[in-house]
């Protein structure tokens, strides 16, 4: 799937209704194909958009992105295949990443003579050592190098099951204040998720 501008309107209408659903905590994002998670925006559609066109689009991107990274759901990225390009930016603004070993990322803007305009180019710097090399060459990560280089949290041979198993283990984190936390301090996930199991044992011990 190609993340087309009617796309973009649909998946932020759903995030929209889900987050209007009071109990619902987490939301698993999977891809019908298990060659393609996520190919990025659709070059047929970028090719026929003038300056004004391009920029709205952006826009657009960067404010359903937003949405995401800004949600009280916590959302999981359940890739299998190729995630790419503006595929890669929606993975890295989830809230957790797990790939299936036969995962691929990259960012193939340069190749093609372009760049992303959806924050992925920025947030990758920030996730560990070598992304700088990665997005000027536009060279292609797999699962396992994906993990060592701190773009996703886990590989699974089933990344949907593994996400379910994860969402039952995390039933009595706050979800919205680990999101809150990691935004307002910048923490890395792993320290963020030990203050947050903290606040809940304190909270069992009040109750």
């Amino acid at each position: 799937m190609t993340l087309r501008r009617a796309v973009l309107a649909t998946l932020a209408d759903a995030v929209t209704s889900w987050e209007a659903r009071p109990h619902l905590r987490w939301v698993a994002c999977a891809a019908d194909s298990p060659t393609t998670f996520l190919a990025g925006a659709d070059f047929r559609e970028l090719g026929a958009l003038d300056a004004e066109g391009a920029h709205a689009f952006s826009a657009m991107g960067q404010a359903f992105l937003r949405r995401l990274s800004e949600s009280r759901l916590w959302f999981v990225a359940c890739v299998e295949g190729a995630c790419m390009g503006g595929g890669l930016d929606f993975a890295l603004n989830c809230d957790y990443r797990i790939a299936s070993p036969s995962a691929a990322f990259s960012h193939p803007g340069p190749k093609l003579g372009l760049f992303t305009g959806w924050g992925g180019t920025a947030i990758l710097p920030r996730r560990g050592a070598g992304a700088q090399g990665d997005l000027l060459s536009g060279r292609q990560r797999t699962a396992r190098q994906a993990l060592a280089a701190g773009w996703i949290e886990e590989v699974a041979a089933r990344p949907l099951a593994r996400a379910v198993t994860r969402a039952r283990s995390s039933s009595r984190l706050d979800l919205a204040r680990l999101k809150r936390l990691r935004r307002a301090e910048r923490l890395p996930l792993s320290v963020a998720l030990e203050y947050e199991r903290l606040l809940a044992l304190e909270g069992e011990g009040d109750a």
